[in-house]
């Protein structure tokens, strides 16, 4: 049964569809799924980083001037020449001084001792006590403890909490993400049914701000922190004070090996090069941003599964080039987005919708590979036999085509056909003079691809063959002096078999010649044939008719005789060519038939 050639190509079309959806859905379910997992989390972290510095670049957002750092850092520890842990009087009058300038919130970023230092030295707890009281009647205040490496909250005396009048310290806390860097704010720890406010969450409150738990701080945000030496606000000047008026004032270290933390960015200006500065500029950062715009949320997860789809329709664009234009335009388009989100406030993570376009595209380019792969296979499998293996790659590589220019090239041309046939094939049964021919030709094409050569045509018991087109050869007339030589041989082979059958043995006429010729493409768009067209053509053809009759096997034109290499050549003298000029000519008698 014959399909009609629609049938066949709508065949062909719905298997085409059935593997672009097999291919595609895979993906599909990758790019739906992938922004659920963490497997990227670090790559949209890093992304995150850089949009950060992106936004600060283009110019950091508009923040008020409302945080003021006090640090304890080495000039003033050096000055005041007590240990940290004795600094009861000196950050008791501190506050009280703080107090004194009327803050707007107070925020001590110090974890008081879990002792009584009376012992030490009488006083020193009033001292302190004195200041914590005074500054928390000023403005809110929050005191901060740590978490120990135990899991244990580190306590705090009693006396001093109540002084800051806290039910319990604030836990200097946020969150590290997987890369270790804080980038999180959080307003409370719950453990069962026990929940511990934080540090931040203390000053938030006080400042009669509702912040979001777990949000990203926004780092993009305000310029970089400059802090007063603790010692300044110990020495009271009116300066001093009057820069702490009104303001959210944290006092904590900015000592270089202590209370440090790794972040996206470095606000401090004093030492912007450092990969982990104070972790009081934390606070104060995620302060900033709460009154100032807000913090970044994450966008939810439902929309980054809604936008898959669209990021994984890249599958479907069709050329390697094209669907990579797409995805690199896709790729802009996204981190452009990214960024124009993170200003309103909202992290849109995108590497896992970048990922999809890569992988769609990487899909798409393997997909085509191995379809073309497949392709070239069943035209190899289909016009193997119908055409020889250089033009078949010639074909397949894209250097032939119905467009194919014509060019001129040095060529060599071998005629060789079956002496007698004719008058043979009168007398034979068809059948087996058909079946006589393919032996014939089975043993000659081999040899002559084996060289290079390339069949132009069958006509009935001769061929014509091509050497140095469509693939150049170094020297196309040896070839074909060798090829010659291997057709004999083997046609001896099939002589000996012919014998043992009882079949009378075949003999052959070659002619060769070479020159100038045009190769290229004959016909039409819809039906053509490579060939090479040429004087050395004509040559070759009547070689091989007169070669019989000046009793060679093989008559070469000079060229190719002299390219041979060959000292068994007898020099045949001049050949007449009807409507052409002499030419010299050498054969060679090398046997086809038994002995």
């Amino acid at each position: 049964m014959v399909l009609p050639e629609g049938q066949i190509k709508n065949g062909a079309s719905r298997r085409a569809q059935r593997a672009l959806w097999v291919w595609y859905v895979p993906l599909l379910v990758l790019a739906m799924l992938l922004p659920a997992t963490q497997v990227l989390e670090r790559a949209e972290l890093w992304l995150l980083d850089v949009n950060f510095h992106v936004l600060r670049k283009l110019g950091p957002g508009v923040t008020p001037d409302d945080i003021v750092l006090v640090g304890i850092d080495e000039a003033s520890e050096k000055a005041i020449a007590q240990p940290l842990g004795l600094w009861h009087e000196a950050i008791g009058q501190v506050l009280t001084n703080i107090a004194l300038a009327r803050p707007r919130a107070i925020g001590l970023d110090i974890v008081l001792p879990e002792r009584s230092a009376e012992s030490l030295r009488p006083g020193m707890d009033a001292a302190l006590m004195r200041g914590l009281v005074r500054a928390r009647k000023s403005a809110p205040l929050a005191i901060s403890t740590g978490i120990e490496a135990t899991g244990r909250v580190r306590p705090i005396f009693e006396a001093y909490i109540v002084a800051a009048g806290a039910d319990a310290p604030g836990l200097a806390y946020m969150p590290r993400d997987l890369d270790g860097k804080v980038r999180r704010q959080k307003i409370a720890l719950a453990d069962g049914q026990i929940v511990a406010p934080t540090f931040f969450g203390r000053l938030a409150a006080g400042l009669g701000v509702e912040a979001t738990d777990n949000a990203y701080i926004d780092f993009s945000r305000g310029n970089p922190f400059h802090y007063l030496p603790i010692l300044k606000v110990l020495e009271a000047d009116r300066a001093t004070l009057d820069a702490l008026t009104g303001k959210v004032v944290l006092i904590g270290s900015v000592l270089p090996f202590i209370d440090r933390a790794a972040q996206p960015l470095n606000l401090a200006e004093w030492e912007a090069e450092n990969p982990e500065p104070p972790a009081v500029l934390i606070q104060a950062q995620a302060l900033r941003a709460e009154l100032s715009g807000g913090p970044v949320r994450r966008l939810h997860f439902f929309w980054l599964f809604m936008c898959a789809p669209f990021a994984s329709a890249v599958w479907w664009v069709r050329g390697r080039g094209a669907a990579l234009a797409i995805a690199a335009a896709g790729a802009v388009a996204l981190y452009a987005l990214s960024l124009m989100a993170l200003r309103e406030h909202w992290f849109f993570p995108v590497v896992a919708l970048l990922a999809t376009l890569l992988a769609g595209w990487a899909a798409r380019t393997a997909y085509e590979a191995w379809h073309q792969a497949r392709e070239r296979e069943r035209l190899q499998r289909t016009f193997a036999g119908y055409v020889s293996p250089g033009v078949l790659h010639a074909i397949l590589s894209g250097e032939l085509d119905a467009q194919h220019a014509t060019r001129h090239a040095m060529l060599c041309f071998l005629f060789a056909d079956i002496r007698g046939f004719t008058a043979r094939s009168e007398t034979e049964d068809p059948e087996l003079t058909f079946a006589l021919l393919n032996r014939y030709y089975e043993a000659m094409i081999n040899v002559l691809h084996r060289h290079g050569g390339t069949i132009d045509n069958f006509r009935g018991d001769g061929l014509m063959a091509i050497f140095g087109a469509p693939q150049a050869l170094s020297q196309p007339q040896r070839s074909a002096w060798l090829s010659a030589q291997g057709i004999l041989e083997a046609v001896r082979e099939l002589n000996v078999k012919l014998k043992n059958e009882g079949v009378a043995a075949i003999e052959l006429g070659i002619g060769i010649a070479s020159g100038s010729a045009v190769v290229g493409n004959i016909g039409s768009a819809e039906r053509f044939d490579f060939t090479a067209i040429g004087d050395a053509a004509n040559v070759a053809s009547h070689l091989r008719d007169v070669s019989r009759g000046l009793g060679y096997s093989v008559l070469l034109g000079e060229n190719v005789a002299l390219s041979s290499g060959c000292d068994d050549l007898i020099d045949a003298g001049m050949v007449t060519i009807p409507g052409h000029a002499p030419v010299r000519a050498w054969g060679w008698r090398g046997a086809t038939r038994t002995l």
